[in-house]
């Protein structure tokens, strides 16, 4: 058995391999689902294909199983997993393909994770990475937009960080941001040592943003800024991002 743990922005999961066998494991494995309190919020059980006989055992209806179900199957192995938490499950559906927030999502993503309002302005990067670990070995494309504070807004409203989602948030002015260390390496270690601090840290992503920017940047600032269009399709319709020129950074 292998097993680690994740925090992730949506949930704290604990992620388990199946590698050898032994008498009690799906006992363990119906105690972590069962018990209480849970420490986690999710469990997947990854069984490679010599161990499929456990299946039936670890998708045994609780309480005499860890009352498990299919996430999804590739090659030789199946991923086995239950929410644990309360509410509906936020275990994301599995595809080839992730696809990070954009367009209205991220208007909603903000304010359900720090209750402010914003008004979406434009796409202005994308960021894609082959076999992530955090999105079952897929391409996750992620999607960087850029949001305005609702027209008439003074001051600048308070942040509520949703404490299911985020452990702070704060205002930052680019300054601060520019003179963060910069990662582009980050694991569970990194990230304890990093939070026990009062310095700003970043990844090489937000710098590229932050460069982007910049008055002073090499490359022209562009938005990808949506156009509603009616489809051919009846009674439906799509938005159409197109390069939009911004002198107003």
């Amino acid at each position: 058995l292998s097993k680690g743990s994740v925090c992730a922005r949506e949930f704290v999961g604990l992620f388990i391999t199946v590698k050898h066998f032994w008498f009690s494991f799906v006992d363990h494995v119906t105690k972590a689902c069962n018990g209480n309190p849970r420490p986690f919020t999710a469990i997947w059980v990854t069984v490679p294909s010599e161990k499929f006989h456990l299946v039936s055992a670890l998708c045994a209806d609780p309480p005499d199983g860890p009352g498990l179900q299919f996430h999804h199957a590739t090659g030789r192995s199946a991923t086995l997993i239950r929410w644990l938490d309360e509410g509906p499950s936020r275990i994301p559906e599995y595809a080839t393909h992730q696809l990070g927030v954009a367009a209205e999502a991220v208007v909603r993503e903000v304010y359900e994770e720090c209750n402010v309002d914003a008004v979406f302005s434009g796409v202005i990067a994308f960021r894609q990475q082959h076999r992530h670990p955090n999105a079952f070995d897929r391409s996750d494309l992620l999607v960087l937009c850029r949001l305005n504070l609702p027209p008439g807004t003074i001051d600048l409203p308070k942040i509520r960080p949703c404490q299911k989602e985020l452990s702070d948030a704060k205002w930052m002015t680019l300054s601060e941001l520019n003179e963060a260390q910069v990662h582009s390496v980050l694991d569970d270690h990194n990230l304890r040592r990093l939070a026990s601090t009062n310095e700003i840290h970043i990844t090489t992503i937000t710098k590229k943003i932050l460069d982007l920017l910049s008055r002073d940047s090499p490359h022209p600032y562009v938005e990808l800024r949506p156009e509603h269009l009616q489809s051919i399709l009846k009674d439906r319709s799509y938005d159409l991002f197109l390069p939009c020129a911004n002198n107003t950074q």
